[in-house]
C-alpha cells in the first residue's frame, strides 16, 4: 500500500456535463499518460467513479503523485474557456465529495486535505477553498 500523505481535490475545469470517457481519451491519447488524472471522479449526480486503484499513483499533480490520493469533480468551468474557474458543484457532488474525503481521511489520518492550487502556483483548481471547507478534518490527526 502506498503511504498517502496528501488527499488532493480537483475539478476537471470543464462544464459539469463533460464526459469522463473524453477525459480518459485526452489523458491517454493526447497526453500519452499511462496513469489517469485522478483516483476518483464525482459526476454531477453524485455518483463516484473509481478511475485508478489507490495502490497506483495517479497523474493529479506533478510532484505530488507518489503519496497523493486524487479526487475530482466534473466541473469547475461554465464552458470550455480554460481561463475561467467556477465552483459549480451540485449538492450531490458536494455530499459525495464530503463522504469520500471523510473516508479517505479515516483511512489515512495523517494525510493533509489540499486543493490542487495548494500544491502548485499554476492552478485555481478546484475552484473552491479546500482548506476552509475541510478544516474540520485537517485539524484531526
Amino acid at each position: 500500500m502506498r503511504n498517502i500523505k496528501e488527499i488532493i481535490l480537483h475539478c476537471t475545469q470543464t462544464p459539469n456535463n463533460a464526459s469522463v470517457g473524453a477525459m480518459i481519451k485526452y489523458w491517454k491519447e493526447d497526453l500519452g499518460w499511462k496513469s489517469l488524472g485522478y483516483h476518483y471522479i464525482i459526476l454531477p449526480t453524485g455518483h463516484v467513479v473509481n478511475l485508478e486503484p489507490i495502490e497506483k499513483a495517479a497523474n493529479g499533480a506533478k510532484g505530488h503523485n507518489k503519496n497523493g490520493l486524487h479526487i475530482a469533480y466534473v466541473g469547475g468551468a461554465e464552458d470550455y474557456n480554460y481561463n475561467t474557474w467556477i465552483d459549480n458543484r451540485t449538492d450531490e457532488q458536494k455530499e459525495s465529495m464530503k463522504k469520500l474525503v471523510e473516508e479517505a481521511k479515516a483511512a489515512h489520518p495523517k494525510a493533509k486535505i489540499l486543493g490542487h492550487c495548494d500544491v502548485t502556483d499554476a492552478k485555481e483548481c478546484p475552484a473552491f477553498d479546500v482548506k476552509e471547507e475541510f478544516k474540520y478534518l485537517n485539524n484531526k490527526e
